[in-house]
């Protein structure tokens, strides 16, 4: 059986590596805003949680962790290498002369 993390009295409940940077999403039932999303960072050994943001329900906390999963996901992918454009034919449809 794994054992449970606790953070700062948070059980997380939700956890994504992406990269050198882990997003988590914890539960404390007795705090005054009970969920909250952390970052942990790899050069840290994803022990030393960051930049929280807290909420009152777990849908809040839910949305800012997907959104926070897809910054570190956009830093972490390579622009796609865009298609050359087609040449635009005439629009009169007369040829060019």
């Amino acid at each position: 059986m794994k054992q449970k993390t606790i953070v700062q009295g948070y059980a997380i409940i939700e956890r994504k590596r992406v990269g050198e940077t882990l997003v988590v999403v914890g539960h404390d039932p007795e705090a005054a805003d009970p969920y909250v999303t952390w970052k942990a960072y790899k050069h840290s050994g994803f022990t030393s949680f960051e930049m929280g943001h807290y909420f009152s329900t777990l849908k809040g906390a839910m949305i800012d962790y997907y959104k926070r999963l897809a910054e570190v996901w956009e830093f972490f992918t390579p622009d796609r290498p865009q298609q050359p454009k087609k040449p635009e034919k005439p629009k009169c449809g007369r040829p060019e002369k």
